[in-house]
This record gives C-alpha cells, structure tokens and sequence, in this order.
C-alpha cells in the first residue's frame, strides 16, 4: 500500500512541474523508490540533523540538482527543531 501511494505521490508531483523531492527517513525504505542522499546533498535542511543520513532526494526532472548549496525551508506544521 505505501509502494503505492508513494509512487503515485511521484506522478503527481512529476505532473506539477516539481522538480524534486526531499524526505528524511529510512534509506533501505526510500532507496526503493530512488531516493538518495547524492541528490539531497545540496539541499541544506532548515536544522540540524540527528540522521543525517536520513536526508534523501529524487530528482523529478534534470532542474532538480542545483549547482550550488540551497538551504531550504519547510512547511509550518515541520519548523519544530525536535522532528528534525
């Protein structure tokens, strides 16, 4: 089920003109979809992370990988510093 969701997650996402996804997680999990911590690299998370290997991307479409470090923001409900 959640193979499922995830991958119809990535079509929309994909439809929207997204470029990439972020998550923090399990690797062996979100490796499966293609989520991998080369992509995230240059994505700066918003704090400091326990896992850092947690920290994942796919890129959606050839914009996806920037040239140089962005540090990014996140949606309201994250912005607690004890989730990160």
């Amino acid at each position: 089920m959640g193979s499922l969701l995830i991958g119809s997650g990535m079509q929309r996402l994909s439809g929207m003109g997204v470029d990439v996804v972020l998550v923090y997680g399990d690797p062996g999990y979100y490796g499966r979809f293609g989520f991998t911590v080369d992509v995230a690299e240059r994505y700066v998370p918003p704090y400091a992370l326990q896992y850092p290997f947690g920290w994942q991307g796919l890129a959606l479409s050839e914009r996806g990988i920037p040239e140089s470090s962005v540090r990014i923001a996140c949606a309201a409900p994250l912005r607690d510093p004890a989730l990160w």
